[in-house]
């Protein structure tokens, strides 16, 4: 009936005449793993291979992380660039080099030089520095010349004059010596150039006093008293002179002389002639009168 009406059909099992003996379960633990048997001594090493292939997959992908990251850091964090050369340039040409680099150009006060003014001297980071773009350059700019007032050293020592120049921020420069009649030796009869303004470092010239001009005394043994003092005033000497008894000379010529020939002494130095008594005296004193004798008559 079951079948005619469409529902299963329900048969009374038939039972085998052979009794079969169910056999007992093993002492082994079996354990399941995703539907499937896993004998308990191979467990442990399933669970460290998973756990391998886990670790394995972070690093992967932590060096997949870092590799990234680089490669983001190289297109878009901070560039570096070179400092370009912008010596000898002028301050403007040089804001137009930096700037294009993609730097910072700040100007400094400019500095005292030879160069003309307006001329870079250099940077700060110096040229070749490697620096992030739009990092700061400073450009380092001449003033120009820098000129000083000349001090007038005139009838100084020759040391104060040096020490005078010298704080000036010039160069004593070629030291001649000259003999003067008003000026002392060792102190300044002139300079070159005399006062106003010079550039720092150029040389101020010096002229040093030797004291009085000096001359050579003449020879002037020998000579007679008039001969002797007319050649001394010629040698801008003054002639003293003075009666020697030890003089023996009966021509009444020079016996000797005082400073002696040869001697460099000043101009206008006395020198001291020595003549036999009563042939001539000091010219601050009368002569001796000589007493006249009977000529002797020669053969």
């Amino acid at each position: 009936m079951r079948a005619l009406h469409g529902r299963p059909v329900q048969a009374t099992p038939v039972l085998s005449d052979q009794t079969g003996m169910i056999s007992p379960l093993s002492d082994e633990t079996v354990v399941l793993e995703r539907g499937r048997p896993v004998r308990p001594e191979y467990a442990p090493e399933r669970r460290r291979r998973r756990t391998g292939w886990i670790l394995l997959t972070i690093i992967v992908l932590a060096i997949l992380g870092v590799a990234a990251w680089a490669i983001l850091g190289l297109t878009t964090g901070p560039k570096f660039v070179n400092v370009p050369d912008v010596k000898n340039k002028t301050t403007s040409q040089a804001f137009n080099i930096l700037q294009t680099a993609g730097l910072n150009p700040v100007l400094d006060d400019p500095v005292a030089n030879n160069a003309p003014a307006g001329t870079v001297l250099g940077t700060n980071p110096k040229d070749g520095t490697r620096v992030k773009k739009g990092s700061q350059v400073h450009i380092i700019s001449s003033s120009g010349p820098n000129f000083v007032q000349v001090p007038n050293v005139v009838g100084d020592t020759e040391a104060a004059a040096r020490g005078a120049i010298q704080r000036a921020l010039l160069k004593v420069g070629n030291v001649t010596r000259q003999s003067s009649e008003t000026v002392r030796s060792g102190l300044v009869i002139s300079q070159n150039p005399n006062g106003g303004f010079l550039q720092a470092g150029k040389s101020v010239d010096l002229v040093i006093s030797s004291g009085k001009p000096l001359v050579t005394v003449p020879s002037v043994v020998g000579l007679s008293q008039a001969d002797a003092e007319d050649a001394l005033r010629r040698a801008n000497l003054n002639p003293q002179v003075v009666q020697d008894p030890t003089c023996l000379d009966t021509s009444g010529n020079v016996c000797r002389q005082d400073p002696q020939a040869g001697q460099q002494v000043a101009e206008n130095s006395t020198v001291t002639i020595f003549v036999p008594v009563g042939s001539g005296g000091s010219p601050s004193e009368t002569p001796t009168p000589t007493p006249t004798g009977t000529p002797t008559p020669s053969f």
